[in-house]
């Protein structure tokens, strides 16, 4: 209000206003917060004037949080991964089972806007899906400690793609992927006659074909150099030049496959074929004459049949 001065006369006591002054105004103070804001309700801050006590009342509005977390999986090689992966592919090998862990956070710039971690989540498959598709599946693992985070192992050979879900207290949520995994612990195969897995030695006489094969085929090398081959098999044929070759095989998980093999020219011909026994190589056993057969006479009568007893008769091989 504004402010006067009244003028009273001292003889008959009569007044009048004059000399009006303009209202002060109020002087607040500084405002002070009396109900905080949260992510659900809005707070409340208010200032007192000094002059007349009048209180001022102003609504603060609720905090926002319009930020999603983000999350890291990290495999226990040190191989990380902190997106989501929209052209997987299985490229990852290992042939040892693998720890996965992850870590997730709620970002911004301040507690008004950083909500906190709700939850972490994973779920793992040799699928590759969509964000779209993953919204829909049932199955989803929790990890227990949302500050910490925590871990798995994979264990069982196979295929695996690690897909994560972070959401926040307000409900972002976000999406991570690895890249495809493989658990790959069986060794590559090498085949050719006569041979099978255990196989680490081998002799020859003549030529022999040989193959190797594995569903992740990395590297093949022969006496030390590496081959040349396309696809899940390699294949060479080994001529007779009184060679020894030496044979690695390596898929791409590392797992390996050896052999030695020492290729004849000719095979060196054993005890020669008799009726039940065949003629065989004395250096790698390969069959060189099947056996004879028996070459039988004529039966001869040993003891005549009687009216009461069976006769007898018997024959003999010629050979």
């Amino acid at each position: 209000e504004k402010g006067f001065t009244t003028y009273t006369c001292e003889r008959c006591k009569n007044s009048y206003v004059d000399d009006y002054v303009d209202a002060l105004g109020h002087s607040y103070g500084e405002w002070v917060i009396t109900v905080s804001p949260t992510f659900s309700k809005d707070g409340e801050m208010k200032h007192t004037c000094s002059r007349c006590a009048k209180v001022e009342t102003q609504v603060i509005p609720k905090n926002e949080d319009n930020t999603p977390p983000v999350a890291t999986i990290i495999a226990d090689n040190g191989k990380t991964w902190d997106s989501f992966d929209t052209s997987i592919e299985f490229d990852t090998f290992y042939n040892k089972f693998i720890a996965v862990s992850i870590t997730a956070k709620d970002i911004g710039t301040s507690s008004k806007d950083t909500s906190g971690i709700l939850s972490i989540e994973y779920y793992t498959s040799g699928n590759i899906y969509t964000i779209d598709q993953l919204k829909n599946i049932n199955g989803w693992k929790s990890i227990q400690n949302v500050n910490t985070g925590g871990s798995f192992v994979l264990s069982a050979e196979g295929t695996y793609v690690v897909y994560v879900r972070v959401t926040d207290k307000v409900g972002n949520a976000a999406y991570f992927s690895s890249s495809g995994i493989v658990i790959d612990r069986t060794a590559p195969k090498i085949t050719a006659d006569g041979i099978d897995d255990n196989t680490t030695n081998f002799t020859s006489c003549g030529a022999v074909s040989i193959t190797a094969t594995d569903n992740y085929l990395s590297k093949v090398y022969l006496n030390g150099l590496e081959q040349q081959f396309t696809g899940k098999s390699f294949t060479i044929t080994l001529n007779p030049d009184e060679t020894k070759y030496e044979i690695l095989v390596v898929d791409a998980a590392g797992n390996t496959r050896e052999l030695t093999i020492f290729v004849n020219g000719e095979h060196v011909a054993g005890s020669a074929a008799t009726c039940t026994e065949a003629q065989k190589c004395t250096v790698c056993g390969a069959v060189m004459k099947e056996a004879l057969g028996h070459r039988w006479g004529a039966w001869t009568v040993t003891k005549s049949a009687t009216a009461k007893e069976n006769g007898e008769e018997m024959r003999q091989c010629r050979r």
